[in-house]
């Protein structure tokens, strides 16, 4: 049988890094905050620890007749982990809302 892989991550991402790995978050309500953001992070699927305490979020009102708010959470330590944040946000609900979670392709350096 195969080990269990360890979920984890705990430290903050490297103030070295040559690309800047972003989250992109959609279907917020308006009125969410950054700190809505982090915590929603922690629910899924990976232990975090304080490290989402680390990551920049910023939030934009998206355009048209839905209402809502775009997080982009900056600075993630690799595309694995954003990836892995981005499949359980797209599993969850926040205040009603369906949210989407996407990983650019291109790095943003």
């Amino acid at each position: 049988m195969a080990p269990i892989a360890d979920t984890s991550f705990t430290a903050p991402a490297s103030t070295h890094a040559t690309a800047d790995i972003r989250l992109l978050i959609f279907g917020l309500p308006p009125d969410c905050s950054p700190q809505d953001v982090r915590g929603l992070l922690h629910h899924c699927g990976i232990r975090l620890g304080d490290a989402a305490e680390h990551w920049a979020v910023d939030l934009a009102a998206g355009a048209g007749e839905l209402e809502e708010t775009i997080a982009t959470v900056h600075h993630l330590p690799d595309r694995l982990i954003a990836a892995r944040l981005a499949d359980g946000l797209r599993s969850r609900r926040f205040h009603g809302r369906a949210l989407q979670g996407w990983v650019p392709v291109m790095d943003w350096s």
